[in-house]
């Protein structure tokens, strides 16, 4: 919507604030939701009246209005093919409008009623399922095609341009969240330290992995290998299958704290004590340990090449050949501890975060500051 058709104004009365948006004379001054087709030609609106109106973004003319809820309307999505409207309201109703073939410009294609007020809705990360939150905590997906939904539990994360939505359980939380893309599998550490892999196909599916305690986890997406250290410092190697698991390495040394695998799955590095190992995958497919780099850890991630290995710790920042085992660089422009690092897509800019909360980004070939 450009910016001259566009104005926002907040209206004061008394405590409360009202939030009023004009697009064009006809669009109601005050509604509660306001939702945007993906291709930016529609956006829908609503008030408390469970009334949708559809709206041309082009010219700001509404197209049609229809009453879709006897309650008030709480989350509005669009389909991917900018087909379908979904929304849901407090009486724990959701409807999927077809907004495009009718005469009328709407007809109503499906309905579902839950048993508890639906507090929003939104499109699920493989375009053709749609995910909504309940007032007492469950998230559900819901597939049009093949009539099924189905409630899991955590927070939120997300996985590359995948959003997926949690919720807490009791005094339970997600501490860490992987997702495995060939078998279609969610792994997530809770705060009980346990780890769970979910099937996000339409078995939803779920076991747990292993009955240990974990306190790190990283993933490998060549071949579906979770690198886990468990409470005990153990470091291991887990390769998931669709509805089991097996360990292909473990470290007993029990003096593990921290773990990452690189994109391709054959190299493992770990903190050990005041260093990092670094264990390769043998052409048998057994596991040896090739180098070990001094310094102590708080964070380290490969290169997507993983020719580089970055690790920060206290203040310094250090890049690491993963060949010859060298130390490559180190910088020290970070005012207080580093605790995340993290390369950036093109794998030209490595990026570093401390407990101040600010952030760094470092040229990787010159080892100069570029912003913080």
């Amino acid at each position: 919507i450009s910016i001259d058709r566009l104005q926002r104004k907040a209206i004061s009365y008394g405590s409360n604030v009202e939030h009023s948006v004009w697009v064009s004379p006809k669009l109601p001054k005050i509604f509660s939701l306001v939702e945007t087709s993906p291709d930016g030609h529609f956006f829908a609106t609503t008030g408390n009246e469970g009334r949708i109106h559809l709206w041309d973004a082009t010219c700001g003319e509404e197209i049609n209005s229809w009453q879709a809820h006897e309650a008030a309307i709480t989350g509005l999505a669009f389909n991917s093919t900018n087909t379908i409207l979904a929304s849901s309201a407090k009486d724990g109703t959701i409807a999927f409008w077809d907004i495009q073939t009718n005469d009328s410009g709407y007809s109503l294609i499906d309905s579902v009623k839950l048993d508890s007020p639906v507090h929003t809705i939104a499109l699920s990360p493989d375009k053709e399922t749609f995910v909504f939150a309940k007032s007492d905590g469950d998230v559900q997906y819901y597939s049009l095609e093949e009539k099924w939904y189905h409630k899991f539990l955590g927070d939120k994360a997300f996985a590359n341009d995948q959003q997926i939505i949690w919720r807490s359980n009791n005094d339970l939380f997600v501490q860490d969240i992987k997702v495995f893309e060939d078998t279609k599998q969610l792994v997530y550490l809770m705060s009980d330290s346990s780890i769970t892999a979910l099937s996000l196909d339409r078995k939803k599916t779920s076991f747990a992995v292993s009955q240990n305690k974990f306190s790190d986890i990283d993933a490998s997406q060549n071949n579906n290998l979770l690198a886990a250290v468990d409470k005990d410092g153990t470091l291991s190697l887990i390769r998931l299958q669709r509805d089991s698991f097996e360990y292909v390495f473990k470290e007993n040394s029990k003096k593990y704290s921290r773990t990452a695998i690189n994109p391709s799955g054959i190299l493992l590095a770990a903190a050990y004590k005041d260093s990092i190992r670094l264990f390769e995958m043998s052409s048998d497919s057994s596991w040896h340990k090739k180098h070990e780099f001094s310094g102590s850890v708080s964070s380290f991630t490969f290169l997507t090449d993983s020719t580089l290995l970055a690790n920060g710790f206290d203040k310094s920042l250090v890049l690491w050949d993963t060949k010859s085992g060298s130390k490559l660089a180190e910088t020290r422009g970070h005012k207080d501890d580093i605790n995340c690092v993290a390369f950036c897509q093109n794998d030209s800019i490595l990026a570093s975060g401390e407990d101040d909360g600010s952030i760094l980004l470092w040229d990787i070939k010159t080892g100069q500051q570029l912003y913080r």
